[in-house]
């Protein structure tokens, strides 16, 4: 096990190291050290956010990542979304940076679309049009007080599953 970073959050250092595991592919743990009596997940003035929301996405049809798929995260508002970010999904089908973290991660109704349809017609395959399945939306809600959302999506041409990871 191999130190990579420590890095200061506030008033909360996290020191992050790199393992290994037996495939050779790399496995990153965070831990956290309390320097103070302070504490991400207590509510007030004094709570420091240190909450983000994250996903990646997996082609359970191909076997691999979903790579360069079209990402939207929107927060619902009554009957109106307003998007909050717009990104693609790296070689590993993760976004190279958390899609919510900072003053605009807190508790609400948020929705996640994923552009399958284009993904499956860019790696060739035929689907039928209208697709089964062009547009993934995934509505899921967030409570603030915790400091990590994981929102995986596995995805097939005519399937899909997700749930809330780590």
């Amino acid at each position: 096990m191999k130190a990579a970073a420590h890095v200061i959050f506030g008033r909360f250092v996290r020191a992050g190291f790199c393992v290994r595991d037996a495939c050779g592919a790399v496995q990153q743990s965070v831990q956290s050290a309390r320097i103070t009596g302070l504490h991400p997940r207590r509510r007030g003035a004094a709570a420091i956010a240190m909450g983000r929301l994250t996903t990646h996405v997996l082609d359970a049809s191909q076997g691999r990542p979903g790579r360069d798929i079209l990402i939207e995260l929107y927060r619902v508002e009554g009957a109106e979304l307003r998007l909050l970010a717009r990104t693609r999904s790296n070689e590993d089908g993760r976004c190279d940076a958390p899609l919510l973290e900072g003053q605009d991660y807190r508790s609400g109704v948020y929705q996640l679309h994923f552009h399958a349809g284009d993904y499956y017609r860019a790696c060739g395959i035929a689907l039928a049009e209208p697709a089964f399945l062009d547009v993934v939306v995934l509505r899921f809600g967030i409570d603030a007080a915790q400091e990590h959302y994981h929102v995986p999506l596995l995805i097939s041409p005519y399937s899909y599953s997700t749930y809330r990871g780590s």
